[in-house]
């Protein structure tokens, strides 16, 4: 299955939601270093306006569960959740 572009795909977890059109889904997960694509990513107003209503304790305690470095800054906790939703979304369509 492919993503439609500008189709929004929905990604949840227990904290907030995020919707990611489906022409950014594939930039932000990929083989190689994806910090530069996720950076690209966040300045894509849609995805900064949802952010912007997600607390960052709401990203670290998402974060937690996972065996990553921790983010000092909540700009560092919406790149790895960014990157990891773009990843949810490929690997489960």
């Amino acid at each position: 299955m492919t993503f439609e572009p500008l189709k929004l795909y929905n990604w949840t977890s227990d904290h907030f939601d995020l919707w990611i059109q489906g022409q950014h889904i594939a930039i932000g997960y990929h083989t190689g270093q994806c910090s530069d694509s996720i950076a690209m990513l966040l300045k894509k107003k849609y995805l900064l306006k949802q952010f912007k209503r997600i607390k960052a304790k709401d990203l670290r305690q998402y974060l937690e569960q996972f065996d990553l470095e921790r983010p000092r800054t909540k700009y560092g906790c919406m790149s790895q959740v960014l990157w990891l939703a773009c990843g949810d979304l490929i690997d489960n369509q």
